[in-house]
Order: structure tokens, then C-alpha cells, then sequence
């Protein structure tokens, strides 16, 4: 039974931390270290990169400005900004 809650213990820590520090889904990461093993799944979670931050509206807004410029200044090489 001690052995259970441990294991059990140890996939919780290794959903917390995967939630946490590599902005993972933590209940998807508790189910795989609880089937294959919270060491294994601990250090697969520390294994992989943190995933990208989200951009906000107004930085995906001005994304999409700059890329319009972009493809403009393909289109017609001599514009240096596209006007609205």
C-alpha cells in the first residue's frame, strides 16, 4: 500500500511539474508517469523544451503588420511600407 501512495505521489510531482515548469498539460503527464513510470516521465519532462509563449492581440497584430510589409516589399520592391 506505501508503495501505491508513493507511486502515486511521485506522478502527482511529476504532473505538477510538468504543468509548471514546462507549460505541459500536468493531468496528461500524471497518466503517462503513472503507466510507464514517474522516473521515466520526470526526466522526459525535463527533457523537453519549455513551449513557446503565447503571443497577446496587439504583438499578433503587429506580426501581421510587419508581414504585410514583407510580402508587399516582394510584390513591389520599390514600396518601403505598405498605407492602409
Amino acid at each position: 500500500m506505501e508503495w501505491f501512495l508513493l507511486w502515486i505521489g511521485l506522478c502527482i510531482a511529476v504532473g505538477i511539474a510538468a504543468s509548471t515548469h514546462r507549460e505541459r498539460n500536468g493531468f496528461g503527464w500524471f497518466v503517462l508517469a503513472f503507466f510507464i513510470s514517474p522516473l521515466l516521465a520526470g526526466l522526459l519532462v525535463f527533457a523537453l523544451p519549455k513551449k513557446t509563449q503565447r503571443m497577446t492581440r496587439s504583438q499578433m497584430v503587429a506580426r501581421i503588420e510587419e508581414l504585410k510589409r514583407i510580402e508587399a516589399a516582394k510584390v513591389h520592391p520599390g514600396w518601403k511600407d505598405l498605407r492602409a
